[in-house]
């Protein structure tokens, strides 16, 4: 199996693995998002370096305009 086999395999459930395994997971992209030093109407640009899940991004992106 190659690197990018096993990530396409693990990515579908990742999100939810970390749910689990890290209590409050959803919480920090929450205040990740809450002490951002934007206004809400202010458009701003998001590089997420995430898992390629956007789940880092998707939060931010629903407060700011893109």
């Amino acid at each position: 199996m190659t690197i990018d086999q096993a990530f396409v395999r693990t990515v579908a459930y990742y999100d939810a693995w970390m749910q689990k395994a890290l209590p409050g997971y959803d919480d920090l992209f929450q205040v990740a998002t809450a002490v951002m030093p934007f206004a809400g109407d202010t458009p701003i640009r998001v590089l997420d370096l995430g898992a390629e899940t956007v789940y880092t991004s998707t939060p931010s992106s629903a407060c700011f305009s893109a």
